[in-house]
């Protein structure tokens, strides 16, 4: 589908240990053309200054990871999303302290992240004139059983049948 509007994509998520993810299933992002301007422009300083990596934090737009009720991640509190980058490629990772009865941890942990991303391919989708696009994991298929479009869009289904289920944004 084509549209005017910024695309979303929906990225398949890893847990901390590289494990292919149920919950959070998903992470989805607006491509939009500030999104890209601020990524290609970190890239391009890593390149200029020969910096390895990049850790920036993401608030607009806001993505969404779906969490189930019940699951490990269920109840993360203190949820920040960042870019991690290594020159043009990119990665989404959620940090946050995860619910422990009786004890506290002081520094936030990286909980899940999505797969890789070049720069230039956020780019293309946005110049593509895509409403949607899903990026997966090799792995992601036979860990859900199902082609990761079609989980997605279940998941989707049945938030829209249940609005109230829907987690914060991180």
């Amino acid at each position: 589908m084509r549209s005017s509007k910024s695309p979303t994509l929906f990225l398949s998520v890893v847990s901390s240990d590289g494990v292919v993810t149920t919950s959070p299933l998903f992470a989805a992002v607006q491509v939009t053309a500030g999104l890209c301007y601020r990524l290609r422009l970190l890239a391009n300083l890593a390149e200029r200054h020969r910096i390895d990596y990049i850790e920036i934090s993401q608030r607009y737009p806001p993505v969404y990871w779906h969490v189930d009720s019940g699951s490990k991640l269920d109840g993360i509190d203190m949820c920040m999303t960042q870019w991690e980058m290594c020159g043009s490629i990119a990665v989404l990772a959620l940090w946050g302290f995860l619910p422990q009865s009786g004890h506290v941890n002081y520094a936030p942990m990286r909980l899940a992240s999505t797969m890789y991303l070049d720069v230039q391919d956020l780019v293309d989708l946005r110049e593509s004139g895509y409403v949607v696009d899903y990026r997966e994991h090799e792995e992601t298929e036979a860990t859900i059983g199902e082609p990761f479009e079609v989980a997605v869009r279940k998941r989707l289904t049945l938030l829209n049948r249940h609005p109230n289920d829907l987690p914060p944004d991180g």
